[in-house]
C-alpha cells in the first residue's frame, strides 16, 4: 500500500484554510464543534489524525459535506505527488 507521510498535515492545511475564511478563531471553531481548541490547533499542525465522527462535525460546521471535505484532501495530496 502507497503511504501517504503528510496527509495529517495537508488536512491541517485545508481545516485551518477554511476557518480562517470563515473568519473564525479556533476558540469560536472548537466551542461549536464540541472541541477543545487545543485539539483544534493539533489537527491544524497536522499533529491529530480526525476520526470519522470528528470529519462529520467539522463538515457540518463548514457547511459542507464530509465528501467534500475529504476530497479536498485528495485532491491536494495528488496535486502534491506531481
Amino acid at each position: 500500500m502507497e503511504s501517504y507521510p503528510k496527509l495529517r498535515q495537508h488536512f491541517g492545511k485545508i481545516v485551518r484554510d477554511l476557518r480562517v475564511k470563515k473568519g473564525d478563531s479556533q476558540q469560536v471553531m472548537a466551542d461549536t464543534c464540541n472541541f477543545e481548541r487545543a485539539y483544534i490547533s493539533r489537527i491544524e499542525r497536522g499533529l491529530s489524525e480526525p476520526s470519522v465522527t470528528t470529519i462529520f462535525k467539522m463538515s457540518e460546521y463548514f457547511g459542507i459535506a464530509p465528501g467534500e471535505l475529504t476530497g479536498m484532501l485528495y485532491n491536494l495530496v495528488r496535486k502534491t505527488k506531481k
